[in-house]
């Protein structure tokens, strides 16, 4: 039977009205822990996984407000989140598409005999 829920401030946790059980939305995960309010952490999530060239905490910090040891702690785990994601994935095909590629060096306008 499905009970109709509230959700206490600040907390983010899920109250059952009828019976008062309450579930914290992060219990279990690696997020447990975690003192941020769920805009900002969603935010930080999507900042952090939405970069191309990777997002540094130095940057989040000026773009979520928060202090640099909470940022450098979001995006440690971020970085866990992906490398476990890659280890359980099983490369099915030879062939896979890439958005952007950097091969090599970055060539400087000059040769190095001067010509």
């Amino acid at each position: 039977m499905l009970a109709i829920t509230s959700i206490l401030e600040n907390r983010n946790v899920f109250e059952c009205v009828k019976c008062v059980h309450q579930h914290y939305l992060f219990a279990g995960t690696i997020f447990q822990d975690n003192k941020l309010p769920l805009f900002n952490l969603i935010l930080g999530l999507y900042l952090f996984f939405s970069a191309n060239k990777g997002y540094s905490a130095i940057k989040m910090t000026s773009q979520l407000d928060i202090i640099y040891k909470t940022a450098l702690k979001l995006c440690r785990k971020c970085r866990i989140l992906m490398t476990l994601s890659n280890s359980e994935k099983i490369l099915d095909s030879m062939y896979y598409e890439a958005n952007t590629i950097y091969i090599g060096a970055k060539t400087n306008e000059k040769s190095r005999d001067g010509y």
